[in-house]
């Protein structure tokens, strides 16, 4: 699909899932954010976490990987500190405190494809979190949106909640489906799963912090492109932020 028709198709969804949906219902308590990687919870909750923390409601926020790898699944020397930093950088300007910041620090690139020690570790990590905040709501991708770190995120995260006895209220925000926006038109069929956020002036603190991730920016050699798509940045950062409670 050419990028121009991904720009417009995402646009037109946007606008559709906004009517075929509710307004994200704030309720108080503490949130979690899990994040397959660094700059992620940008994109896909950052004016949420901005409006929360302006509320006063706790945002805490988990990195499931280390986010060491590269765009071409090599590890790049450095990256995995500059992305942590980045990340804390990030988090800052959208009002969320280091010591509410986690790392697992699960291997980049692969987290489709732990071993069974790795899954084992990083679930018992999640679990351990989520004990530890007993939050009463957790954020993770959207599932099938074309990646499959965020997929693999996704069943981690579900399977270190299954032994917790906990039951927060589960939300999927979007990232990469924007890559590809006919995999959220399946969402305009279920309307009751759809919800959003206008930003409003928590837009433009979503922007400051999507740049703090100035390693994503730069052109990759190979390419001369950016790490995050140009498609993926811009239809994040429009006035509002869809969130999925899916329905069994």
């Amino acid at each position: 699909m050419k990028t121009i028709v991904k720009y417009w198709l995402g646009w037109l969804i946007a606008f559709l899932l906004r009517i075929r949906g509710r307004a994200y219902p704030f309720a108080p308590g503490t949130t979690l954010i899990v994040a397959p990687h660094a700059d992620d919870e940008t994109l896909g909750c950052g004016g949420l976490i901005a409006a929360k923390a302006r509320r006063g409601d706790p945002v805490q926020v988990v990195f499931v990987s280390d986010s060491a790898g590269s765009p071409e699944d090599h590890p790049a020397p450095g990256l995995a500190g500059q992305r942590r930093a980045e990340s804390l950088a990030a988090l800052a300007v959208l009002g969320v405190p280091a010591a509410s910041i986690h790392f697992v620090d699960a291997p980049d690139g692969r987290l489709n494809r732990l071993t069974a020690t790795e899954f084992t570790r990083v679930k018992g990590a999640l679990a351990a979190l989520i004990g530890q905040i007993a939050p009463q709501e957790i954020f993770l991708p959207y599932l099938g949106e074309g990646s499959t770190e965020h997929d693999a995120t996704v069943h981690l995260a579900r399977a270190a909640l299954a032994t917790t006895g906990q039951k927060p209220l589960v939300w999927e925000y979007t990232v990469w489906a924007w890559w590809d926006p006919r995999r959220l038109s399946g969402q305009l069929l279920r309307s009751r799963e759809n919800f959003h956020l206008v930003l409003g002036p928590d837009r433009a603190l979503k922007r400051t912090a999507l740049d703090c991730h100035a390693s994503q920016m730069v052109p990759l050699p190979a390419t001369g492109e950016p790490a995050l798509p140009a498609v993926v940045a811009a239809l994040c950062s429009g006035p509002v932020e869809f969130y999925f409670n899916r329905q069994p």
